[in-house]
């Protein structure tokens, strides 16, 4: 009798249906981020490595990860190489969606960072609502030992509603990234993060 009662048990939790919902894992979807008619007909690429990390999203003047980062559900990057001025520079785009209020917290927490950052770290906020009232636009400046040249990347976050978009212009070899480029791209990169939001 008991050995018919487990199997009964088995039974039932076999043909009870998982939800669609609970079966698919949290996915950043590719309309979220910017799309080749964004970036002037060029097609952008997946970040499948952890080449751009430092910048996916920023966590400027902390040894460890800030504690929003334990909220993030899904995320996506992007690059892409485009022309500025006749030189290339690479664009990095970067989406993650976040439970309950991590997208906030995270950019709390960064503006926390980078006010107690020391010169020393290369971080400035030059502008917020650039993209909405809850976005920051950064400046980090480094020293390049092999050119001995300073580099500037040019770094837009901002959240949209519990997505955080991050949009970086990185420049290419030793060469600046562009502020007004970001700015630029920023109203598209916003309005189409939206859907991960």
């Amino acid at each position: 009798m008991k050995i018919r009662l487990i199997a009964v048990a088995i039974a039932l939790a076999v043909a009870v249906p998982v939800p669609a919902a609970a079966q698919a894992r949290a996915t950043v979807p590719a309309s979220a981020m910017l799309q080749a008619s964004d970036l002037g007909g060029v097609t952008p690429t997946p970040v499948t490595d952890d080449y751009w990390d430092s910048l996916r999203p920023p966590q400027p003047c902390s040894a460890t990860p800030y504690p929003s980062t334990a909220l993030v559900r899904a995320s996506r990057a992007i690059s892409v190489m485009i022309g500025v001025d006749n030189r290339p520079t690479v664009v990095v785009e970067h989406v993650a969606s976040y439970r309950a209020d991590g997208a906030h917290r995270y950019l709390r927490e960064l503006r926390r960072a980078v006010a107690a950052c020391s010169a020393d770290d290369g971080w400035t906020v030059l502008a917020t609502g650039v993209a909405g009232n809850e976005s920051v636009l950064l400046r980090h400046r480094e020293f390049i030992d092999f050119s001995g040249t300073y580099k500037n990347t040019y770094v837009l976050t901002a959240r949209v509603g519990s997505a955080l978009v991050v949009l970086a212009d990185a420049g290419w070899e030793t060469g600046n990234g562009h502020e007004a480029l970001v700015r630029q791209l920023s109203a598209a990169a916003v309005r189409r993060a939206a859907v991960a939001g």
